[in-house]
């Protein structure tokens, strides 16, 4: 079985400074990039929270996790009877049962 680890969880909201403020302020999370009336991601654990304006035509989007073997977890995911939606040199992309996107990034 591969180690996984969290990398990166997108969150979509509709007032970027309230939620700057809120994840800043009120969490006491450290801001690593700021792109004004865009997004702000901070560090929690290691690990990065996105905090996106949402827009209608946005797609949905995607938790991102580190993981040691790639290809051994690409045939788990196969052998359990899941299809990847995507893939790269690096990286697959695979939904959950309930549609969420997940991709996995070789560490």
């Amino acid at each position: 079985m591969s180690t996984i680890r969290l990398r990166y969880v997108p969150l979509r909201c509709r007032d970027l400074d309230r939620s700057r403020s809120f994840y800043r302020d009120v969490l006491g999370l450290t801001e690593t990039t700021v792109r004004p009336h865009e997004f702000v991601q901070l560090e929690v654990g290691g690990a990065e929270l996105c905090v996106d304006v949402e827009h209608d035509d946005q797609p949905a989007p995607a938790a991102i996790f580190a993981v040691d073997d790639l290809a051994g977890l690409r045939a788990d995911i196969e052998q359990a009877g899941h299809r990847l939606t995507d893939e790269g040199d690096t990286w697959i992309q695979v939904t959950d049962p309930d549609g969420n996107v997940l991709v996995f990034e070789k560490t």
